[in-house]
């Protein structure tokens, strides 16, 4: 085994691996457990090097992942309507873990699966796994492949997925950051830009209703904006998710457009994303607030925000929307990078 892959953990069954990646100032770490992104090192304009995604304390904690921290969700990222939906004029019920809806693929999603190393480097790895034909009720033996590269201060995120029937894939990852540091409290005044120009509403089940415009809502991102300037408005659509879990209709074409940037005015970082999906959900962690984290950190409300490059949320029940779904024999392929410099 190559000297940047290190055993972890041996759960018995299972031995949980860490892969450390490096290029120029980037250090990255990845889990086998969940392809999960567990740790990005960057300097800030000052020459500090600070932890920019959240994680658990205890590697035990990623064999459930109840937060999604850091994985890729799957098969299909985000929610699908009570948990059903109709390909081929048959009926498919998926696994209902969030209320009635399908939540990041169900109990048994690509989060909690040990992934094997097909090719490692200084760099690189790519990591595959199958979900087996009727796993949590989705059609198809699915064949996911991952690549992760680390080049010029940019990680980079390769999918791959091929299937023996018909069915519906929407991959993502998960990672929640905050550029001043993971332990380094709400990420209310990091600056937020996306290339949209509309959103998807959610009801009260979080499910997506008509795409609506950015213009005059909390969520008009195409001028850059802190965080807090959507957090802190009386909106029904704030309420109704407790911060910002929407997703954006991207204008980008593909990795040489840049659909988001963040930065965080203080540290002086910044991150940048480019991807060939045609949306990005963006989560301002809602749900977290008094969680456990890594190295000691207690991760209160608003402690990280997630871009999640992905397809809109319960597509196969939208056919108006861009389709989610993968055909026998054909490959599903997805990119997304996210850059990371200073504005020094």
């Amino acid at each position: 085994m190559k000297k940047n892959v290190q055993t972890v953990e041996d759960f018995g069954i299972n031995q949980l691996e860490k892969i450390t990646l490096k290029s120029g100032d980037l250090k990255v770490e990845i889990l086998t457990l969940g392809a999960t992104v567990y740790s990005i090192e960057f300097p800030d304009e000052h020459g500090k090097i600070d932890d920019l995604v959240l994680g658990y304390p205890k590697w035990v904690d990623y064999l459930t992942n109840k937060d999604f921290l850091g994985c890729i969700a799957g098969r299909f990222a985000n929610r699908i309507a009570n948990a059903q939906f109709q390909l081929n004029g048959n009926t498919y019920n998926v696994t209902a873990n969030e209320g009635t809806n399908c939540l990041h693929g169900g109990d048994e999603g690509i989060h909690k699966k040990f992934y094997s190393i097909d090719q490692v480097s200084d760099d690189s790895v790519t990591l595959s796994s199958v979900s087996p034909d009727g796993e949590d009720g989705f059609p198809g033996k699915l064949n996911i492949k991952v690549t992760y590269t680390v080049s010029e201060n940019t990680l980079k995120m390769k999918y791959e997925a091929e299937t023996d029937k018909d069915t519906v894939v929407n991959l993502t990852n998960h990672s929640y950051f905050n550029l001043a540091g993971h332990n380094s409290g709400s990420v209310l005044e990091h600056e937020i830009e996306i290339d949209s120009d509309k959103y998807l509403p959610v009801d009260k089940n979080l499910i997506p209703g008509e795409l609506e415009p950015i213009k005059n809502s909390p969520f008009e991102y195409k001028t850059p904006r802190p965080f807090s300037y959507s957090l802190r408005a009386p909106h029904d659509q704030v309420k109704t998710c407790g911060g910002v879990d929407h997703c954006f209709v991207l204008n980008t074409r593909g990795l040489k457009d840049r659909a988001c940037k963040v930065v965080h005015p203080f540290s002086g970082r910044v991150m940048e994303v480019f991807t060939t999906e045609p949306g990005v959900q963006c989560y301002t962690a809602n749900h977290i607030d008094g969680l456990d984290g890594k190295k000691g950190a207690l991760y209160g409300k608003f402690p990280a925000f997630c871009l999640e490059t992905q397809h809109f949320p319960d597509s196969p029940n939208r056919p108006d929307f861009p389709s989610t779904v993968l055909k026998a024999g054909k490959k599903f392929t997805s990119e997304t990078h996210y850059k990371f410099g200073t504005l020094s």
